[in-house]
């Protein structure tokens, strides 16, 4: 976590392997450290932000921004075509702490500039070191 933001399932497995409920263990590990200070006005032990995203209830929300108006498709999609036109798709999470959404994505610098990107690869723990949650309210 030192390095950037870690996926809670990764995290789980990293710490409870072996665990039926390493995930829960492991929130709760992280709220723990969240909350723990040796006096109130101390900073957290672990000062974590974490989110719980919804996105195991459904296969996923993916969002486009095209002219003239926004799409939304329920269908992990990474191209909408519009006019002509492709546009990237991005996955949406929606927080179950906070109930923002976010935008979810890899930012990659190319010429000096920085662009988000639609995550490479949704199923491999080690690509989503580079993943990045962008509030989008």
């Amino acid at each position: 976590m030192e390095e950037g933001p870690v996926d809670l399932n990764f995290l789980a497995q990293a710490i409870f392997a072996g665990a039926t409920d390493a995930v829960q263990l492991a929130a709760s590990f992280l709220d723990l450290c969240n909350q723990a200070r040796l006096r109130s006005e101390d900073k957290a032990l672990l000062p974590a932000r974490f989110h719980f995203f919804l996105s195991r209830l459904w296969r996923g929300a993916f969002i486009a921004f095209t002219p003239p108006r926004t799409k939304i498709s329920l269908e992990r999609v990474k191209w909408v075509r519009e006019g002509g036109e492709d546009y990237k798709a991005f996955e949406l999470g929606a927080c179950t702490r906070c109930h923002g959404l976010y935008l979810l994505g890899e930012v990659e610098q190319r010429d000096g500039h920085n662009y988000l990107e639609p995550m490479a690869d949704h199923y491999n723990p080690a690509s989503l070191r580079n993943l990045e949650f962008f509030c989008s309210g």
